[in-house]
């Protein structure tokens, strides 16, 4: 249950982030690069001007999870270096 709720919270936040980035018109994740390789040739991809599709753009993803060894944790994690001195 902590994974799925976990998942959809993270679902949730990365929706928001996207639909920020697409009212910023910068593709920061680099999402064009994957929409490139669908275009034939380059000329094709320049005439459909990532640039201008982006903030228009629908975005497919999902978000899987795993969590191993969670529990309670009574003070801070020690960094590597701390753990050698």
């Amino acid at each position: 249950e902590l994974e799925e709720a976990f998942s959809a919270f993270l679902e949730q936040q990365v929706a928001e982030l996207i639909k920020k980035t697409q009212e910023w018109e910068t593709d920061i994740f680099g999402f064009g690069y994957v929409a490139a390789r669908h275009f034939a040739t380059m000329q094709d991809w320049e005439n459909y001007d990532w640039p201008e599709q982006y903030p228009e753009a629908d975005i497919d993803f999902s978000v899987e999870m795993t969590l191993r060894r969670f529990g309670l944790q009574l003070s801070p994690p020690t960094s590597h270096r701390e753990r050698r001195e």
